[in-house]
């Protein structure tokens, strides 16, 4: 009985650690948030990111996306707003090298 306990415990730990997957809705609200926040100053392609933009460490890409989000854009973003901005900012950029 301990073991399965254990066992339980782990797999819990295990499935609530995996990377909830954005939706739609919330891909589409990161773009219109660029949109309105963030062409000014890194154009509408997000070009100011740089062309290997799409290729950095996502512990990278969320640190600077973070930063850009709670910085310049002076957003107040949720988890899932973040992980959607860097999925959007990332598809800018995933088609050109």
């Amino acid at each position: 009985m301990k073991y399965f306990i254990i066992i339980i415990i782990f797999y819990t730990g295990v499935i609530l650690a995996q990377e909830k997957k954005i939706t739609p809705e919330e891909f589409k609200k990161a773009e219109l948030t660029f949109k309105q926040k963030c062409t000014r100053c890194h154009g509408s392609e997000g070009r100011a990111f740089g062309k290997n933009f799409a290729k950095m460490e996502k512990k990278e890409l969320r640190h600077l996306t973070e930063d850009m989000m709670f910085g310049p854009a002076r957003l107040n973003p949720t988890e899932s707003e973040i992980k959607a901005m860097i999925e959007y900012l990332i598809s800018l950029h995933s088609d050109k090298d």
